[in-house]
């Protein structure tokens, strides 16, 4: 292109690159809050499978199934539905996001079929069988922590550049620390 005005003449030529959206700590919130709290609830369920075989009451039974209930109807999207989130198989290599987002949808799904078993052991009479309920409880729990996990492992592999300083530290030190970290 020749420049025609002063103006270009002054100015070198710039090819335009494409904008991608950055990814700030503010933006992974939702999701944090979110696996914050199915941490916590893991953190009561592992109490509870550590007492057995003394089951809790109707009313602490009453109260997890709840809680689990809670969780299971409102969770966090991820990762398409998110607009910070969504651009980001562009840049990733498809093929990697995809596979990725589609582990992370099978455990998500998983792990409501998990809840879902535990809601309808606690509604019954858990005590007769403290054992089931143990190993429910416990399989239920590490496969939550391990899904937490893999939805940052994911944020960190697919957000690559587009994270920046503060969301690549906040993922990266709540791996650092254990379960997601709660």
């Amino acid at each position: 292109m020749i420049p025609t005005a002063p103006t270009q003449m002054l100015r070198p030529e710039r090819r335009r690159r494409p904008r991608w959206h950055m990814i700030a700590e503010i933006e992974l919130a939702p999701l944090i809050v979110e696996q914050t709290g199915w941490l916590r609830l893991c953190d009561e369920l592992e109490a509870i499978a550590d007492a057995l075989p003394q089951c809790p009451g109707a009313a602490e039974n009453a109260r997890i199934a709840a809680q689990i209930e809670m969780r299971v109807e409102a969770p966090a999207e991820l990762p398409e539905p998110r607009p910070p989130i969504s651009s980001l198989a562009e840049g990733a290599g498809a093929t990697l996001a995809d596979s990725l987002f589609a582990h992370v949808r099978a455990m998500r799904a998983a792990r409501i079929v998990q809840a879902q078993d535990i809601v309808d052991a606690l509604d019954g009479d858990p005590s007769r069988q403290p054992d089931l309920l143990g190993y429910m409880l416990r399989c239920f729990f590490e496969s939550c922590r391990h899904l937490i996990t893999i939805e940052q492992l994911t944020l960190l592999a697919v957000g690559g550049t587009r994270l920046l300083p503060g969301a690549r530290a906040l993922l990266t030190e709540r791996l650092t620390r254990g379960h997601g970290a709660g």
